[in-house]
């Protein structure tokens, strides 16, 4: 039997932007995505997020991101939309050794693929709706009980991170995350 091969931060953006035809709008996007894929596959192997304004952050997705650019494995292109996203699309040069990437880590991508696919069809790939689902999800894991929290304490909680975060906010986030099985939202 193969054992499972870990994925660094480099095979981990590779992966995610494979599972979305080969490209993702937004930096944003990215690191949320990431962020679940984090909480749910084990074979991922990057360091944790950590709170910063758009929610959970990790600086080797965002530096990983460059050094792919660089080596042309993906394009960057920034959007001239009035909001400074980019655009990132895997390279002609990067597209067999992501193939090959993902024949290597077929059981992992296809849980990537389905984190990418479940957040697609909630919201397109929005990144808000997407900061908002990352940043309940990050508020619950610091929480010291597991109970669970209500809408007004993570609002308050949100404050403490320096997170402006609403009621309806906080439900779209919980009911993304419920879609993507990390939470369960008690009725």
């Amino acid at each position: 039997m193969m054992s499972k091969r870990l994925l660094d931060v480099y095979d981990t953006i590779c992966l995610t932007l494979a599972a979305n035809d080969d490209q993702i709008r937004g930096r944003t996007t990215i690191q949320k995505l990431i962020y679940f894929e984090l909480e749910k596959i084990p074979e991922i192997h990057i360091e944790p997020h950590i709170a910063y304004f758009y929610g959970p952050f990790n600086r080797q997705v965002a530096q990983g991101l460059e050094t792919l650019v660089h080596l042309d494995v993906l394009d960057e292109k920034r959007l001239q939309n009035g909001d400074s996203s980019y655009q990132y699309t895997i390279t002609k040069k990067g597209i067999p050794v992501i193939k090959n990437l993902i024949e290597e880590n077929k059981q992992t991508y296809e849980k990537i693929e389905k984190i990418v696919q479940t957040c697609f069809d909630y919201c397109k790939l929005n990144p808000n709706p997407l900061s908002f689902a990352a940043k309940v999800h990050y508020m619950l894991s610091k929480r010291e009980c597991q109970k669970g929290m209500t809408e007004d304490e993570a609002i308050q909680m949100a404050k403490s991170f320096g997170w402006k975060i609403t009621e309806k906010d906080v439900k779209l986030g919980a009911e993304l995350l419920e879609k993507l099985k990390l939470v369960k939202i008690r009725r």
